[in-house]
């Protein structure tokens, strides 16, 4: 009998599609989108999001950005690679000294955006593009292999030089090493999206130490003592 109940239950799951069992724990993780290569803050403060146990990185981020506020290759299930994102943003930018002087440019002549309202692959220089990271590592992988776990920080950030070397990655294979060693602002990051979170939020924000921590979060030279 439990044998002609089990093969039954396999069946109907079989029939109907199956993709996480209805009983998958949910897990807490922290998103952010950020544009600090350009000095242009956040296009994603610091969030805590709830997903079920299992889901990808993509789907998180597909999510929280909206349908029609990206372009992208792929799926959420197989093989996504974000190519665009929907920015406003501003014509200015603040590019660091240290990107400046690996490009040998001034931010006067640094290129434009491919297209008004966007911001993605080749805007501002040929190797630039969206990447994300996931508790102070870069997956080299996409976002749909890597399947979240209970309290990952991940952070998509937009590289404008060396196809992520601007933001400490390692992509020796690549030809461009690290610019720099970036501080790892995982928990900083986390801190703030738990405050962004609370009940008391709008007063939160307001306070020095929320602001302090913003301005530490945006510095791309900001020292691992200062994130401390």
């Amino acid at each position: 009998m439990k044998k002609k109940i089990c093969l039954l239950a396999l069946v109907l799951i079989m029939c109907l599609g199956f993709s996480a069992p209805a009983w998958a724990a949910n897990i807490t993780v922290t998103v952010s989108m950020e544009k600090f290569t350009i000095g242009q803050g956040y296009i994603i403060e610091p969030t805590q999001v709830t997903v079920a146990e299992g889901t990808n990185a993509a789907q998180v981020i597909t999510q929280q950005l909206g349908e029609g506020n990206y372009k992208n290759t792929g799926s959420v299930n197989d093989g996504f690679y974000l190519s665009r994102v929907k920015d406003s943003g501003s014509a200015q930018v603040a590019v660091p000294s240290y990107i400046l002087k690996s490009m040998a440019v001034k931010n006067d002549v640094l290129g434009d955006r491919q297209y008004s309202g966007e911001l993605g692959e080749f805007d501002y220089g040929p190797m630039s593009g969206w990447m994300y990271s996931v508790n102070n590592s870069f997956p080299g992988t996409s976002a749909t292999e890597y399947k979240l776990k209970d309290g990952d920080v991940v952070r998509w950030q937009f590289t404008l030089h060396g196809y992520g070397a601007d933001l400490g990655a390692n992509n020796t294979d690549w030809g461009s090493t690290p610019l720099l060693a970036t501080a790892n602002k995982d928990d900083l990051t986390a801190g703030v999206a738990k405050a962004n979170a609370e009940s008391k939020a709008a007063t939160i924000r307001q306070s020095n130490a929320y602001k302090s921590a913003v301005n530490i979060l945006n510095n791309m030279e900001a020292s691992q003592e200062q994130v401390y």
